[in-house]
Parts: C-alpha cells; structure tokens; sequence
C-alpha cells in the first residue's frame, strides 16, 4: 500500500496503550497494537485486523538485580520462573497467530 504519511497535526493521540484500544473499540479510529494485548478483541471480534501483515520485532530483555540484594539461589528460582513463563507466552502467541490466521482483512 502506498500511502501518504497521516497528519498528525490533527486527531487523538495517547501516551497509554490502554486508552489507544479503548478508543479504538469505541470506533475513534486505527490503531496500531501489540498482538498479545489485541489477541483478545480480534478473535472475539471487538476489533478487526486492518492489515494482513504483523511486524514482529525482537525487542531483548535483561535480567538484572542489585548485587548483594538476594541470595544465588533466589534470584535462579525467580530467573527459572521467568524464562518458564516467556516460553508459556511464545506457545501462547503462536496459537494466536494460527487463530488470526482466518481473521478477514479488508481490501
């Protein structure tokens, strides 16, 4: 699609995501979204995809504490529970994607 670039002299704009897809459900307009915070609302229908494509970006994230804040083994019982719980999510979105699939994209 070759569009041109959208105004942004005009319209609503939010510094919270939250407000962004509120209004978006409220039919204020597009909205660009995270896929895991939108998952629900497209495959209930309460929003639609208004493309076919989904960027995903690899944004890494760092696990970082205080030295001398808690010992060894709490902070790897509390690592393990994250990583467990990033790998929970990536099955997640990848059941997701498959559900998404089948959503209708206007033309």
């Amino acid at each position: 699609m070759n569009l041109p670039p959208p105004p942004f002299a005009s319209g609503l704009e939010f510094d919270n995501l939250s407000l962004t897809y509120q209004a978006a459900r409220s039919g204020a307009g597009v909205a660009l979204g995270q896929l895991f915070l939108v998952a629900d609302d497209l495959i209930s229908g309460r929003l639609s995809p208004a493309a076919s494509v989904c960027v995903e970006i690899d944004l890494p994230h760092r696990f970082v504490y205080r030295t001398g804040r808690d010992t060894p083994s709490e902070i790897a019982h509390f690592r393990n529970w994250m990583l467990e719980q990033a790998a929970e999510t990536l099955a997640k979105m990848a059941q997701i994607r498959k559900n998404l699939a089948d959503l209708q994209v206007p033309s």
